[in-house]
């Protein structure tokens, strides 16, 4: 059976940059996700020099792969998010915004959620994966 993967934005620029840490289930998957909360925080870090061009350049053409799909946020992300945010600042165990939208998407979505951030282990009920260093 083919999984769904939420890809983080940390291991998307590992790829586009080279590194092959995502392992080749995740590239050759049915669907790779990718929130459009993380392609802001790319492009929000992406400047204007010619490495931040080849950058932004090689993330478009990223998006453009045939398995991979943009998600943006339903009214279903953000009951996800309210339950989330609620569940971890109760257990004193907040995480980033940002991460918190991703994992209601990975939960909204069913997928597995690709990240080298640990602190996503805190969250019920969310399946992860770590690539390797």
């Amino acid at each position: 059976m083919s999984r769904r993967f939420l890809l983080d934005s940390n291991v998307i620029i590992d790829h586009i940059e080279g590194c092959k840490h995502l392992p080749e289930t995740v590239l050759k998957s049915e669907t790779m996700f990718v929130s459009r909360i993380a392609i802001a925080e790319m492009k929000a870090g992406f400047d204007d020099t010619r490495r931040g061009i080849r950058a932004r350049e090689a993330l478009e053409l990223f998006l453009r792969l045939s398995n991979v799909v943009e998600i943006t946020l339903t009214s279903a992300t953000t009951d996800l998010y309210a339950k989330v945010f609620r569940s971890l600042h109760a257990a004193g165990r907040p995480i980033p915004v940002n991460d918190i939208w991703l994992a209601a998407q990975a939960l909204e979505h069913g997928a597995v959620l690709v990240s080298r951030d640990r602190h996503f282990e805190a969250v019920a009920n969310l399946r992860t994966l770590v690539p390797d260093d």
